[in-house]
């Protein structure tokens, strides 16, 4: 260009060509380009440059400040260094002969400010910004967004005719799809077909199920509908974007047919095969009926009456080697039996889980729930209690219908994955207990109310056409709810060597048997499910399984409770089925066990107790209630 070759030919006086220049009337094409600063770093370069290279900075930092893309760094420093190139070259050619500098300074301007590339590069960092902000915020909105954006983006690029080109940046985010309950829906309406026959000696065999044959024509005939849903139109569009910015070629009829095979997959959920075999049970109830009076009869003038207590915040006791620490839990049922009590102290080691509410916790400032190879020497007060403790997160807790819950309720509270494992297997109290070492305060400080409230979750039909309801319990701490569950414990106080009590407690769990018949319905802390933080299975379905022997055992007196025992047997047998597969259980499916446990298995185990002999246990030196 000709203006880095110009040279003075006379002897006139010498000027700066960095000062006194008017870049703002040169005009530009490109409005984003920063000329200003350019003129402002221009004018503050004096005659001193040539001797202080270090004043360069100052012109080059305006280039500098304009924000590209990491992918297009490399070609801005290149271009900072040309214009670095063109000043040296300048002064080495002009041999101080200033005069000539203002049309190469506005040659530099103008260069700069007509930039095609540079231009584009700003406006594509813009776009990338616009991008990132609207798939964080989403994320903030627990939208699960699908976010798909070119990797290693770069403004200029080679056209299909090998000439370079200017490339415009672009992104996708698009709503995240869980096309499992819309495939659902196809199925619920499905009934099952059944058939009963009777042999020689009375019994009723009936078979009750739906076929892998049903379920394969519902696929068949609703795969077109379900192409015409929303969801699979929205995971469809998902798809094709994914592919355009990954550069994995996009096949419709491969999606189509994966699509199709997950539609069966759910569909198998439905299949199940349930023989009910009805013997002839007159000796059967006789037995139930003899172990129904033994239970009501008195042993050694001690009779199994439980007694109902009050509920609320129960004060409690820590005691320190410098003070002691008061602190409160919150009792929500309470229930006592003096056949349980003990009349003296005993060394126990406890097989379960217990809380200890005393200086000999393990947990520090935690009241937490968990196993112990101590003994402690202890005396058991005949009390049951209920009380709260925090779930750590398992699938079982699904996030986006407790959302939809909170914000049914106007609530604008989120589930928090971190929180729930940040205090899982505590119990909440109110007070302060010292830990381990020092003094220091609560840590469930700035909880709202230690009563638990509930939250409905509506999980939507399932086969038969029930409404499938789930709750789940929590209280608000620091402004952000923590889910929590009702566990039944036994109580028993901290002695002394002397069998002096301490003040302090021991809180154990306890069997569903005798938390029945203490009264503590949905509360006894039965759960037929034992999930691992991924959501599988991990007792084999052992609780599973003695539900269903549970549910076996008894008679139904009415109508109604046969249709009851019949549901949960059909429901918990297929989830058996299931589990033994290795097969992950839906949230759908969690609830339906959920809702069995707090609404039928609390009188199924109170009326096939066998509370009698756990008491008459207790009472042995050495054994416990837990």
């Amino acid at each position: 260009m000709g203006y880095q070759r110009e040279y003075y030919r006379g002897r006139r006086e010498r000027r700066n060509p960095f000062g006194d220049q008017n870049l703002a009337q040169l005009g530009k094409v490109y409005a984003d380009i920063p000329i200003d600063a350019m003129q402002t770093a221009m004018t503050d370069l004096n005659s001193e440059y040539i001797r202080n290279r270090d004043l360069q900075d100052k012109y080059e930092s305006a280039l500098a400040s304009a924000e590209v893309m990491a992918g297009d760094d490399v070609k801005k420093q290149q271009y900072i260094q040309g214009l670095r190139d063109k000043v040296d070259q300048f002064a080495q050619n002009t041999d101080g002969a200033y005069e000539t500098g203002d049309n190469f300074v506005r040659g530099l301007a103008k260069d700069v400010g007509n930039n095609e590339w540079l231009y584009k590069a700003m406006q594509n960092k813009k776009k990338f910004e616009e991008g990132e902000a609207a798939y964080k915020e989403d994320m903030r909105r627990g939208l699960n967004p699908q976010y798909f954006k070119p990797e290693g983006f770069t403004t200029e690029g080679v056209g299909p005719d090998g000439k370079t080109s200017l490339n415009e940046y672009d992104y996708y985010i698009g709503k995240g799809v869980d096309m499992d309950p819309t495939m659902q829906t196809f199925f619920e309406d499905l009934k099952a077909n059944k058939s009963t026959y009777m042999d020689d000696f009375m019994n009723i065999t009936t078979n009750t199920g739906v076929s892998n044959e049903r379920v394969q024509q519902v696929v068949e005939e609703g795969f077109q509908g379900l192409k015409q849903t929303d969801e699979y139109q929205q995971d469809l569009q998902n798809k094709r974007a994914q592919a355009q910015y990954t550069g994995v070629p996009f096949d419709e009829a491969t999606y189509d047919a994966q699509r199709k095979q997950e539609f069966a997959a759910v569909g198998e959920r439905f299949v199940y095969n349930q023989k009910d075999k009805n013997p002839n049970r007159a000796l059967f109830n006789a037995r139930i009926a003899a172990r129904r009076k033994a239970a009501t009869t008195t042993t050694n003038n001690n009779t199994t009456q439980w007694r109902v207590g009050g509920s609320g915040m129960r004060n409690q006791l820590e005691t320190d080697t410098f003070s002691n620490d008061n602190f409160s839990v919150n009792v929500q049922k309470s229930s006592t039996n003096p056949t349980y009590r003990d009349t003296e102290a005993r060394q126990r080691k406890f097989d379960g889980n217990i809380v200890v509410l005393g200086n000999k916790r393990n947990s520090g400032k935690r009241l937490k729930s968990s196993t112990y190879s101590d003994t402690f020497n202890t005396m058991s007060t005949g009390e049951l209690v209920v009380t709260p403790f925090v779930v750590g997160h398992n699938p079982g807790y699904n996030s986006d219908i407790i959302n939809k819950a909170f914000a049914d309720k106007g609530l604008d509270f989120k589930y928090n994955v971190a929180r729930q494992n940040e205090f899982k297997d505590e119990m909440p109290y109110d007070g302060k207990i010292s830990g381990v070492v020092g003094f220091g305060g609560g840590r469930w400080g700035d909880v709202e109310n230690f009563v638990p409230q509930e939250l409905t979750l509506n999980y939507g039909k399932g086969p038969d056409g029930r409404d499938i309801i789930g709750s789940a319990s929590y209280i608000i701490k620091d402004g952000e709810p923590i889910f929590v569950e009702s566990k039944s414990q036994s109580v028993y106080d901290i002695v002394d060597d002397e069998g002096a009590a301490t003040g302090e407690q021991i809180y154990s769990d306890v069997s569903p048997d005798i938390a029945s018949n203490a009264g503590f319905g949905e509360d006894l802390g039965w759960s037929s499910l034992q999930l691992d933080s991924t959501g599988m299975e991990n007792n084999n379905g052992r609780n599973l399984e003695v539900s269903l022997n549970r549910l076996s055992m008894y008679a139904p007196k009415t109508m109604e409770e046969q249709s009851a025992i019949q549901y949960a047997q059909q429901t918990m047998s297929v989830l058996n089925e299931k589990i033994k597969d290795g097969k992950t259980l839906t949230g759908a499916e969690k609830a339906q066990v959920q809702q069995i446990d707090r609404q039928i298995m609390p009188i199924i185990f109170k009326e096939t107790s066998f509370e009698w002999q756990a008491k008459q246990e207790s009472t042995q030196a050495g054994n416990t209630i837990d």
